[in-house]
């Protein structure tokens, strides 16, 4: 005898209980939760939690209210970009922006118009691991040559573990910087999407690192960073939400900081969508630090 298929409404209420047990289990174990993000901007790309779909309306969610204790802070003011081109580009194509209604072959246009290609960047968002591969292997064979003509390159044969993040092989050197794929969350105390500067090669089989962000200190054996660190060259569009990137050329602790850019990719791919744009484009610090081709 068949089983009667749920229905939509039922199908819903079980989903939820699902997550509220997931969540409630965590937090007996002591996670704290926050979200970030503003109701008209758009939804997350991979909008999900314990592997099922969140609520579309976040704002009225049970689940997100229970997530985060009851508790709401409005913060009114940005300090990501918030004055210039930059900004009244990516605000005018959120949800209720002046140019969320265009089309997206126009909006794509404009932000082509407002930040051209000037030269390589050191991060590059794409849609496709096609892509991200493609540009993480040109841009470390270009910038590890010198080190390479010095002797003073370690080349990594790519991780053979299964992975949804497909790895390459890479050279290793100092300067590199790497981004943690952690797809469990946390290993030996990193967490997933760290960005590392390699400042050394190994010795004794550890390699030490360098937190871009934080400037806190790592060091990790060399089968770790095999295993679990990428080229951070290019990652997806999915992989920088939450953060931001860029920065000009400085100097931080006597040591001299390259310039580190943004370019946005794949605008000419079926696949790339109103989300991608304004994702990309609002993780830039500057306009001035910003590419989209």
């Amino acid at each position: 005898r068949s089983t009667p298929k749920p229905s939509s409404a039922a199908s819903d209420v079980y989903k939820r209980q699902v997550q509220l047990h997931a969540l409630s289990s965590r937090k007996k174990m002591g996670v704290r939760y926050i979200i970030l993000g503003d109701v008209n901007q758009h939804h997350a790309i991979g909008n999900s939690f314990n592997g099922l779909d969140s609520d579309p309306d976040i704002q009225n969610s049970q689940w997100a209210k229970t997530l985060c204790d009851g508790n709401r802070v409005h913060m009114k003011y940005s300090l990501r970009s918030g004055e210039g081109k930059l900004w009244d580009f990516y605000s005018s194509i959120a949800d209720g922006g002046a140019r969320f209604e265009w089309p997206l072959a126009d909006q794509i246009k404009l932000a082509r118009e407002q930040f051209p290609w000037k030269k390589p960047t050191q991060f590059n968002l794409t849609v496709s691991h096609r892509t991200r591969k493609k540009i993480n292997q040109e841009y470390n064979a270009k910038n590890a040559k010198p080190w390479v003509d010095a002797k003073q390159a370690l080349w990594l044969e790519k991780s053979e573990r299964p992975s949804k993040n497909d790895p390459q092989s890479y050279w290793l050197y100092p300067g590199l910087l790497l981004i943690a794929y952690l797809p469990h969350g946390v290993s030996r105390g990193i967490h997933n999407a760290q960005l590392f500067k390699v400042l050394e090669l190994p010795k004794d089989g550890a390699v030490p690192l360098q937190d871009i962000e934080s400037d806190e200190f790592f060091e990790v054996p060399l089968k770790f960073l095999r295993h679990n660190l990428r080229l951070a060259f290019a990652f997806t569009n999915v992989g920088c939400q939450g953060r931001n990137l860029g920065n000009f050329a400085s100097r931080l602790h006597g040591v001299d900081v390259p310039e580190r850019g943004l370019t946005v990719w794949d605008t000419d791919s079926k696949y790339f969508r109103l989300a991608h744009l304004f994702t990309g484009t609002s993780r830039s610090r500057s306009g001035d630090l910003l590419q989209v081709v």
